[in-house]
């Protein structure tokens, strides 16, 4: 009984603050008066361009550094794994791309800015918050890594409610 009562004042909420939000745009009449914003408040997935050159401008990539302090990874690392990202972002499939930016930043509408960290991890993780794709520094060849990379991308078809 308790889950029930959880869950019907979270439909609740979330019900109100549609109804708000649609009072709003009628009140204002901006969808009316400005229909060229509409597309930047609503984005649509089927308008978004993915292409290899549009989601290689958007990428803020890893500072490399010379030292090999803890916190920073070496340069010729740095350098070897956004090598193998660029690559595959270059060589990958319309919906290959479609996949990783799901993954990395759970839709496939392509953000103003994606970020591209070191991590020591087994496989590529993202935080989508963030849009943030956190790539492990232990490939020394890209068909591993693009084999890890295409295994993480595909399981962001059952994530953010898809199952």
């Amino acid at each position: 009984m308790e889950g029930r009562g959880v869950q019907q004042r979270v439909i609740g909420r979330t019900t109100r603050q549609v109804k708000q939000l649609r009072k709003g745009l009628k009140e204002t009449h901006l969808m009316t008066e400005k229909p060229d914003v509409v597309p930047l408040i609503f984005p649509r997935e089927k308008d978004a361009s993915l292409t290899s050159e549009a989601i290689l401008r958007v990428i803020t990539w890893p500072s490399a550094t010379d030292d090999d302090s803890e916190d920073e990874c070496p340069v010729e690392t740095t350098s070897r794994i956004t090598g193998y990202l660029r690559e595959f972002i270059e060589n990958a499939s319309s919906n290959d791309r479609k996949e990783l930016l799901r993954f990395w930043t759970g839709w496939e509408v392509l953000p103003h800015e994606l970020i591209v960290a070191m991590t020591s991890s087994k496989y590529p993780r993202a935080a989508t918050c963030f849009e943030t794709l956190r790539l492990p520094t232990h490939y020394t060849d890209f068909r591993q890594f693009q084999k890890d990379l295409e295994a993480c991308i595909k399981t962001s078809n059952t994530g953010f409610g898809l199952i």
